[in-house]
């Protein structure tokens, strides 16, 4: 049981070996000096307690004939084993290089496999015109009349609609009005429905510009928004018609799916306390610009839908959800 004490008397009977080869030469000297100094009592000691030691692990292992598996598997974690010299010998530092590197048992590094991470695919949807599957940033589409390949070339790459970068603060609701009616002598005014009305959404969002292509693309929403503003006017085949109509979508058809809204106002922020990159805009043949590396541009939209969208809409179909994805984005 005990197999580093016996493994420790293997080696001084190697020790007793020698001397007695020396007691051959000197005719016992060897032998009697031994025996006097500390060396011999300590020799004598170690064993009586190796053989007190083997007569305990036979006592142990005929009375609980498994205590030495079950400690062999709680002390290393390994295959159970009627040996436990194994044991202690991770404590001897002899053998083991653990114990050698100040680790007890148990303490030894863990052989472990990595696996390259899977990113999974994102939710599938479609969100109204201008929008490509799967991607649920928000946006602000370009209506066709506008589109062109100068000033608002950037767009090409967000499929025709200004893209937020970086997920903006949206605050948007909805309220139902009503106007009281109180008869005299009574406690409890009557709420009388009047209509109901989307509120104003206001949009927020940072821009952060590191290089010409996003200065470009800022500028870009700068002309989209500052064009949204404004009225067909003067020498224009669309003379006299009021700012266009482009389309809200963001994180998904159930939250803003293909909403008709027109900007009621935006703002943006040139700050001092930044720095201002050049680019050229428009990228073909246009001028120097100077553009802030970081800006917070914020636009309030206001919900108009059409007076025939308005008589298609039907209140039991909506609350199932059955306007979602149909063409017209109910909020």
């Amino acid at each position: 049981m005990f197999g580093g004490f016996s493994g420790l008397a293997s080696g001084l009977s190697k020790v007793t070996q020698a001397v007695t080869g020396l007691d051959a030469l000197t005719g016992g000297a060897a032998s009697a000096a031994i025996q006097r100094s500390p060396i011999g009592r300590t020799i004598n000691t170690i064993n009586r307690v190796t053989n007190i030691a083997g007569q305990v692990s036979d006592q142990i292992e005929r009375v609980f004939p498994n205590v030495v598996q079950n400690v062999a598997r709680e002390f290393i974690g390994g295959a159970a084993t009627t040996n436990l010299g194994g044991i202690f010998d991770r404590f001897s530092g002899a053998a083991d290089e653990n114990f050698r590197q100040g680790l007890l048992p148990g303490g030894e590094p863990v052989t472990s496999t990595s696996s390259g991470a899977v990113a999974q695919a994102g939710p599938s949807f479609t969100s109204g015109a201008g929008t490509a599957a799967n991607d649920w940033r928000v946006r602000l589409s370009v209506p066709g009349v506008i589109q062109n390949t100068t000033t608002f070339a950037p767009f090409a790459s967000t499929h025709q609609s200004m893209v937020f970068p970086f997920n903006p603060t949206v605050l948007f609701g909805a309220s139902a009005n009503y106007s009281q009616v109180q008869p005299t002598h009574t406690n409890y005014p009557y709420q009388a429905y009047q209509n109901s009305q989307v509120d104003t959404i206001s949009i927020s969002g940072e821009f952060f510009n590191e290089n010409e292509e996003d200065a470009q693309y800022f500028l870009a929403c700068l002309g989209f928004l500052r064009t949204m503003t404004k009225m067909f006017y003067a020498n224009n085949p669309f003379l006299g018609n009021p700012p266009l109509i482009c389309r809200l979508n963001g994180y998904g058809e159930h939250v803003l799916n293909n909403i008709p809204v027109v900007v009621q106002s935006f703002t943006m922020d040139l700050g001092s306390e930044v720095d201002y990159i050049p680019c050229t805009y428009p990228a073909d043949g246009g001028k120097i610009n100077y553009v802030p590396t970081q800006t917070l541009l914020a636009v309030n939209l206001l919900v108009q839908y059409s007076r025939r969208t308005r008589s298609q809409f039907s209140l039991d179909t909506y609350s199932k959800g059955g306007h979602v994805g149909s063409g017209e984005g109910f909020i």
